[in-house]
């Protein structure tokens, strides 16, 4: 199960709070059971606009980032077996992962940008269409 650093107050400060105030605690960050899924904040308003009921639950930041690394693999493969104008919806919904993912942790578009052009630059892109058949 993964893992989770959680900052708790382990005593009241006197005064102004110092580090002496705080503890740093390792906690299991829980798997989604079966059925629940991380939605668009719109969903359970469309869900009830339709006539429909729905039960939500708001995550931890911990849930959150979780819930978002099993999102961004579920959009992943619906838009690898996405065609057409499937492939361009898909494609936003894996943006949109990406920028919740991206928020979450604090990962600028300029600081992704960089690495993406560091990556290609040491490595290279996918221009030349190249598929790895072994090594030996």
């Amino acid at each position: 199960m993964p893992q989770n650093k959680q900052i708790h107050l382990d005593n009241r400060p006197e005064g102004e709070a110092t580090l002496g105030n705080f503890k740093l605690v390792i906690a299991q960050t829980p798997e989604l059971n079966d059925g629940e899924v991380l939605v668009r904040d719109r969903i359970p308003e469309i869900i009830r606009k339709s006539g429909n009921e729905c039960e939500v639950a708001v995550l931890s930041d911990a849930e959150y980032r979780q819930a978002l690394r099993q999102k961004l693999i579920e959009e992943a493969a619906e838009a690898a077996a996405a065609d057409g104008e499937d492939l361009v919806a898909e494609l936003a919904d894996l943006c949109e992962v990406m920028d919740a993912l991206m928020l979450s942790y604090g990962v600028s578009g300029d600081r992704l940008l960089a690495e993406k052009i560091k990556r290609r630059e040491t490595r290279g892109g996918f221009a030349q269409k190249i598929m790895l058949l072994r090594t030996f």
